[in-house]
């Protein structure tokens, strides 16, 4: 099995490392800082799987470094999303990188990234995860899994699979990482979205974990607000989540989900920290887009998309 992981965050190098672990030698592309770090050091993995260290690992700082690798079986697209179109550009510019039979699969944050990618691979070819595993990145060549809420699903959004995704599924099991093939994987995206829409802005402007957000009755209020909006977008798009009402995903947010993530630090308010894009275009801005064009008032949404492109351009 061939791979490349396109992308050397902390989702790529976690991802890489179970491969590793599982004997697939993933081929990574990252920033020269990590390709470098690689290099010299191995992929470095810390945390909830323990500690490994996989000199076996490549990594380069473009597709071309692997163009004579190809066609890769798996291309795992990990950059943040706002950077989809571009790595489908440049994955599609490198002759041979991509087969037939390739599948790309994205491991990202929001909805829209399919379309992106799709401007440059065949969107047949194209798959989507949803992970929900807490990932940082300590150095250029380490990642740092903190805990894996539930298993890696994977599928096509636009039909049924015929078992293309099962051997990349296997590997990442069998390498400590709990991986379904899924066709039902537009639901977890929207799950995850929900997740991310009522408490991953709302953590950044507020500048709290996400447990605080509860103990008061403003900032539930607008957790509340921020779901209703969304599942009026949903069903107003033809889209479906594992909840049919606003209110039964409401209780499991407070009673089951907040509870387990309470000391969880929002990626958006951690980019912002570090002066860095973040992905609120492809969470809350998606949600904003798909509002606007079924003509679905979503005002809180609205507000909270417009406070975190200010803090973004402000922080810069």
């Amino acid at each position: 099995m061939k791979v490349l992981v396109f992308g050397g965050g902390a989702v790529g190098l976690g991802l890489a490392s179970c491969l590793a672990e599982a004997g697939v030698t993933p081929d990574i592309v990252t920033r020269k800082e990590g390709a470098d770090a690689i290099a010299e050091g191995g992929l470095t993995r810390t945390g909830l799987l323990g500690q490994a260290v996989f000199r076996n690992v490549r990594a380069g700082v473009s597709p071309d470094d692997f163009s004579a690798n190809g066609p890769y079986d798996y291309v795992l697209v990990c950059t943040k999303s706002s950077a989809t179109g571009e790595a489908g550009k440049a994955l599609s510019a490198v002759p041979g990188l991509l087969g037939p039979a390739t599948c790309v699969v994205l491991c990202q944050n929001g909805w829209g990234n399919r379309e992106r990618v799709s401007r440059w691979v065949d969107p047949d070819r194209v798959y989507n995860a949803r992970v929900i595993t807490g990932f940082s990145r300590p150095a250029p060549n380490t990642s740092h899994i903190t805990v894996h809420v539930a298993p890696i699903s994977m599928g096509h959004l636009e039909r049924p699979m015929d078992g293309e995704l099962v051997p990349l599924a296997e590997a990442l099991t069998t390498g400590g990482l709990s991986c379904t093939p899924s066709d039902d994987v537009g639901k977890d995206l929207w799950a995850k979205m929900l997740f991310n829409g009522s408490l991953n802005s709302l953590g950044a402007i507020f500048g709290v974990p996400y447990g605080k957000l509860s103990h008061h009755p403003e900032g539930l209020r607008l957790m509340r607000s921020v779901v209703n909006e969304i599942f009026a977008v949903m069903a107003a798009a033809g889209y479906r989540t594992w909840w049919e009402t606003p209110e039964e995903y409401f209780a499991v947010l407070t009673g089951d989900l907040l509870p387990t993530a309470a000391s969880h630090v929002s990626s958006t308010l951690q980019d912002l920290k570090a002066g860095k894009k973040t992905e609120i275009d492809a969470l809350t801005g998606e949600v904003v887009r798909l509002g606007e064009k079924h003509g679905v008032p979503v005002p809180v949404n609205q507000t909270v998309l417009d406070i975190i492109g200010f803090m973004e351009k402000d922080c810069a």
